[in-house]
């Protein structure tokens, strides 16, 4: 699991000239607002460098949102690795499997694998890749197979520029959403 801070800068000297009730739901309203937004943000900044599909991607990241009672507002991710059919184009040619794991670069073959539709289990109905196990340079039988993986979404998660996207829209989209909600609350 990949935890992050983001700094909200000015917002305790924001929250000091503010009516307090009014601010501190029109503060709750934004967080979460910003929490969904960077969510989404994130998303697309990792798949700026992997191929890997946004479906794919979203049920790896759960946002808990904040409330007024103190529980804090956070985007969660997690997950070990995904499998290769999660990254766009994977098929299987006569070598191997073909993948396209990064943007940037060529395709790759694994050699010995093989795509195939599970039908036991709970993955029933999930194309994945399994590769034979080779030893020596020679096939051991028909078994045993194993299931082939690539990076998962956390060490995807866990980059800088990444986080500095999120720093980015927070510092640029906290202050209108804020005095949106703002007004909103002290209309009411």
């Amino acid at each position: 699991m990949a935890v992050r801070r983001i700094e909200l800068r000015g917002l305790n000297e924001a929250l000091a000239t503010l009516d307090p009730a009014i601010a501190l739901k029109a503060s709750v309203r934004t967080i979460n607002e910003l929490i969904k937004q960077s969510r989404t943000a994130t998303s697309n900044e990792i798949r700026k460098n992997y191929t890997v599909k946004a479906a794919q991607l979203k049920k790896h990241m759960k946002t808990h949102l904040m409330s007024a009672s103190g529980k804090p507002g956070k985007l969660v991710v997690t997950g070990n690795r995904f499998a290769l059919t999660s990254f766009a184009a994977t098929r299987q040619v006569k070598a191997g499997v073909s993948v396209k794991i990064k943007q940037i670069g060529s395709r790759k073959t694994i050699k010995h694998t093989f795509l195939t539709t599970v039908t036991k289990g709970p993955a029933s109905g999930t194309k994945l890749a399994f590769e034979r196990v080779v030893r020596g340079g020679k096939r051991v039988g028909r078994l045993p197979i194993q299931h082939v993986t690539s990076l998962g979404p956390v060490a995807m998660f866990n980059q800088d520029r990444v986080d500095d996207v999120v720093q980015s829209l927070v510092d640029d989209k906290w202050d209108p959403v804020f005095r949106r909600n703002y007004a909103y609350y002290a209309s009411r």
